[in-house]
């Protein structure tokens, strides 16, 4: 709600199934911005983009819950579940999003978790009006 941009985070696509040779073009670096904003930090400073790699190239189970682990819930280290202090998260209402145990590692930091409803991006288009925005800075 402080309408501060999270760091993008770009999902990549790789063939190989084995870590140490998965590859991508390097040419998607110009578009790795840092973000800068305070979050839940005492200050504003810049926060680094993230990037996750697998065969499809879009969130499985596993990738989503190492982008939330790693990346969002680093963004508020003062999170808690006390009035003021919890964060929301919003997001599609996949099946790789019924993690529990995601989930209440989430709810003992503070963070509660909003599914979206099903099938309807199509129709909120809420993922669409914030990539305009994206857009128009990096493009």
């Amino acid at each position: 709600m402080a309408g501060e941009s999270i760091p993008p985070h770009f999902q990549l696509t790789t063939e190989s199934q084995n870590e140490e040779v998965q590859a991508w073009s390097i040419s998607i670096i110009k578009y790795m911005h840092d973000v800068n904003g305070q979050f839940g930090h005492d200050h504003a400073r810049y926060h680094p983009c993230t990037f996750g790699i697998n065969k499809r190239g879009g969130m499985n189970k596993e990738e989503f819950e190492q982008y939330v682990k790693n990346c969002l819930v680093t963004l508020y280290p003062d999170a808690a579940d006390v009035p003021g202090k919890c964060v929301l998260l919003k997001a599609d209402s996949g099946p790789v999003r019924k993690n529990i145990d995601l989930m209440a590692y989430l709810r003992a930091r503070g963070f509660y978790f909003l599914p979206g409803l099903a099938n309807s991006m199509h129709i909120t288009q809420e993922l669409e009006l914030l990539i305009e925005q994206l857009k128009s800075v990096f493009l």
